[in-house]
């Protein structure tokens, strides 16, 4: 689902591919297969519950855009969590993956993974993929959020 906040999140990260930029706090790769517009028209509205295990959680999300526009078969191996703000130390020594610290000045690509750490709100943190923004709003392609929705 599309959603517009009004806040910053606390942390962004970068992905590495072959054709297209992407990033996550935030991340980078480069499109493979499926690009972005077309992965969120295939989702919207829909829950995905890649790992069969906690319903329609936000890794879920990350998880299937790994799958579906990176070529990463095995995204659980890659990034083993449990909750979405541990993507963030995951990322840090995997060479496909650029990670950007969240900067007033640095405003992700339509396409860039963001990871939120955690907080007495989020205690899971969250993970989102970037639509459009500025320094101060932006929207983005998220599952769970808010809690339970799609």
């Amino acid at each position: 689902m599309n959603y517009t906040f009004t806040r910053q999140p606390v942390l962004k990260a970068k992905l590495k591919n072959t054709k297209k930029q992407i990033k996550l706090n935030w991340l980078i790769l480069y499109y493979r297969s499926m690009n972005f517009s077309d992965f969120m028209q295939k989702y919207n509205g829909k829950g995905i519950d890649y790992d069969k295990s906690f319903g329609f959680a936000c890794v879920d999300l990350f998880n299937q855009y790994l799958v579906d526009c990176f070529d990463i078969q095995n995204p659980i191996q890659m990034f083993p969590v449990v909750s979405a703000f541990q993507i963030w130390d995951r990322a840090e020594n995997n060479k496909l993956f650029e990670r950007i610290k969240n900067d007033p000045m640095a405003i992700p690509k339509p396409g860039d993974i963001m990871i939120w750490g955690k907080s007495a709100r989020l205690f899971h943190g969250h993970v989102g993929v970037f639509i459009s923004g500025d320094v101060m709003k932006f929207k983005s392609f998220d599952q769970n959020w808010p809690i339970g929705a799609l």
